[in-house]
């Protein structure tokens, strides 16, 4: 974890982390055929990601119907302080 980016707010919380994905093995070992010199391990990626924790909005919020013609995601979150 990068403790210089990690900021704690009233309402919200951000932190950022180096993490890395690991998978198992490719047919044909690095599955690039330059060898490990040449390219990089298709098995593990490596990536920095910063994650944030926001307070919820109260009830009197509403969101906007979802249009795919956006080209955004759907919103969607999980309320960890429910039952």
């Amino acid at each position: 974890m990068f403790l210089e980016s990690t900021k704690n707010f009233p309402k919200n919380t951000e932190f950022e982390a180096l993490v890395t994905f690991t998978g198992g093995a490719t047919a044909g070992g690095r599955g690039f055929g330059g060898g490990p010199e040449i390219a990089p391990d298709p098995n593990a990626v490596t990536v920095n990601m910063h994650q944030s924790l926001v307070e919820l909005p109260d009830n009197n919020y509403k969101p906007r119907k979802f249009d795919p013609r956006s080209g955004f995601n759907m919103f969607s979150y999980l309320d960890f302080s429910a039952p």
